[in-house]
């Protein structure tokens, strides 16, 4: 564990370096919210959280009126299944 809270060697990775960045693009990498905060992350290098930069993963909220759209067309879907669940399957 000394040997992982010393850094590893290389150039330029300094203050970004904690142990979870050791575990950096593998599956097991988990960001560390904090780090890029005004007030930084506060337990530096010792976080198990990356300090590296990452991707994010999630797709961004579709506008309003898409949602009120969506949530419509589910409405009429299921009005027509409750009326007429047959002809609602050999549709699909």
């Amino acid at each position: 564990v000394v040997e992982l809270l010393a850094g590893p060697e290389i150039p330029g990775l300094g203050d970004f370096w904690s142990v979870g960045t050791a575990a950096h693009g593998t599956s097991a990498c988990r960001p560390c919210h904090y780090v890029h905060t005004t007030s930084g992350c506060l337990n530096g290098a010792t976080c198990e959280f990356c300090h590296l930069p990452h991707a994010k993963k999630t797709r961004p909220r579709p506008c309003k009126s898409r949602r009120v759209q969506t949530r419509r067309f589910g409405t009429v879907l299921e009005e027509v299944y409750a009326q007429q669940p047959q002809r609602f399957l050999l549709a699909m």
